[in-house]
């Protein structure tokens, strides 16, 4: 055997171990790729953006207590469901910004009569939500609420329009009509159980809870 056909035996097995390790190498590098791309080092501290985090991969247990503040959330992004029940106090709602709209849907409205005795009926100044009283008949007087008082609580009582006492008798309070989602009949008994007009200084309170 010559020097050069000896030279080449020698040789052929760095030859296949160089592709042996370069077809390792492929194997890996394509693993790689496939679980998910090459990793990176990003450079720096807090360095990391929303565009490095998978959707979905932070929750309630990656984030520290008190971590979260005001200035990094989206306005609007709340809603009633994000809150637990309870958890909200007076102190946590800054002053004047609840307005009417904000409020649960139960709402008072309510109506202090001046029976005139005979005569008409009139609004007292303490008044909410009603836009009319009339006298229907002797000791019967109609309230027109603005909105349905049907599924709601009513309460009528008699009092004296000042300082004097109530003359006796007692008030009942219903429907006027059951086609009437608006109106209620307050209707006045002397103490012998006849329907009566009141005495002029006196007169009655309706409330109304929906």
């Amino acid at each position: 055997m010559s020097t050069r056909e000896s030279d080449r035996h020698v040789r052929r097995p760095r030859i296949a171990g160089s592709r042996t390790a370069i077809a390792i190498t492929a194997v890996i590098v394509t693993a790689v790729v496939v679980a998910g791309g090459l990793a990176t080092a990003l450079p720096g501290r807090n360095s990391v953006t929303r565009d490095d985090i998978a959707k979905g991969a932070v929750g309630i247990r990656q984030i520290a207590v008190n971590a979260v503040a005001s200035d990094e959330i989206v306005d609007d992004s709340i809603t009633a469901d994000d809150i637990a029940d309870g958890t909200l106090t007076g102190d946590d709602i800054a002053d004047g910004t609840l307005t009417g709209d904000d409020v649960s849907s139960t709402f008072m409205r309510w109506a202090r009569v001046d029976s005139n005795g005979a005569g008409t009926p009139t609004l007292l100044n303490s008044t909410t939500g009603v836009d009319s009283v009339s006298r229907l008949a002797a000791g019967a007087y109609l309230v027109v609420f603005d909105e349905s008082i049907v599924n709601c609580a009513w309460v009528a009582t008699k009092h004296d329009e000042d300082a004097g006492g109530v003359a006796s008798g007692y008030v009942a309070i219903e429907r006027n009509s059951s086609l009437d989602p608006l109106t209620l009949r307050i209707r006045h008994f002397n103490a012998a159980g006849t329907q009566v007009d009141m005495d002029a200084t006196d007169g009655f309170s309706v409330q109304v809870l929906c």
